[in-house]
């Protein structure tokens, strides 16, 4: 697999007053900010997705405590359909709270979420998702219908789930793994060693071919915490955020993030007017 390493930080990762970092994970401490502060705004969202009529968009908000609920029982539905530790997951979540709580829930088992930007297009997507190896498929219907048209490229998958209300071939709706989740009731999280793997992050591409890369949790917890000192990020802060899978660092430090009116293929397209909007709001 074409992938790279990424360079940690030599000191040791503590991002905002951690001193009891949980399991020294990212999903420990967005559990230990929902048990501190439940009813805290953890994501504020437009519903129903950016709009394209200029029209001011209404917004929701999802707690800190109602997101770690999502992601105990996401967890333990994901662990009862057969994605464990270590499984390489394909993530392709559309911009909202479903991509927190399934990112935090596949980091809580110990599973490997797989991300590629879907602005560099199908074929170099595609390109990506054939040289990871990926075991487990997570998105939209469309994405299902290119994976079942690409069978040679996923052909090591073996649980895949849809986010849509249907099943298509042998997916599980999301609302199924729920149900399994509490069913079983919430599972422990697995313990995660500080050079596990946490994710593999592919590059955009624009100055070569899509790399990916590899972050163990020691790597992400020194990220988050070279970023908490450099830009003085605490749990007061507000971020807008245009590239959502940022957004699990704002989780982190315990602060809240405000989804922008925008689809991540199309900044370019995104509406200035909206944008200012979501800032001044």
């Amino acid at each position: 697999m074409p992938t790279t390493t990424a360079t940690p930080s030599a000191a040791e990762a503590r991002p905002a007053a951690a001193d009891d970092l949980g399991a020294h994970s990212l999903a420990g401490l967005l559990e230990r900010n929902a048990r501190a502060f439940p009813d805290k705004p953890a994501v504020i969202h437009p519903a129903g997705g950016p709009r394209r009529d200029g029209t001011r968009p209404a917004y929701r908000t999802l707690t800190y405590g109602r997101l770690q609920q999502a992601v105990e029982e996401l967890a333990a539905g994901l662990t009862r359909a057969g994605i464990t530790k270590g499984t390489k997951t394909v993530l392709m979540a559309p911009p909202g709270p479903e991509l927190f709580a399934l990112a935090f829930a596949l980091f809580r088992v110990g599973a490997v979420p797989v991300v590629v930007d879907p602005g560099m297009g199908v074929r170099r997507m595609l390109h990506c998702y054939r040289t990871v190896g990926a075991e487990a498929f997570i998105g939209p219907p469309l994405a299902h219908a290119a994976r079942l048209l690409g069978r040679r490229t996923f052909a090591g998958i073996r649980v895949p789930v849809t986010l849509g209300r249907h099943r298509l071939g042998r997916a599980r709706t999301l609302a199924a793994v729920r149900a399994l989740g509490a069913e079983g009731g919430a599972a422990a999280p697995v313990a995660a060693g500080r050079d596990d793997l946490l994710m593999i992050g592919f590059t955009t591409g624009s100055t070569g071919p899509a790399k990916g890369v590899e972050y163990t949790h020691r790597m992400a917890l020194s990220i988050a915490r070279q970023i908490e000192a450099v830009h003085g990020r605490t749990r007061e802060d507000t971020s807008l955020v245009t590239l959502p899978f940022y957004g699990v660092l704002d989780l982190v430090y315990g602060s809240t993030l405000v989804l922008a009116p925008l689809a991540p293929s199309r900044v370019a397209q995104a509406d200035p007017a909206l944008v200012v909007d979501a800032l001044e709001r």
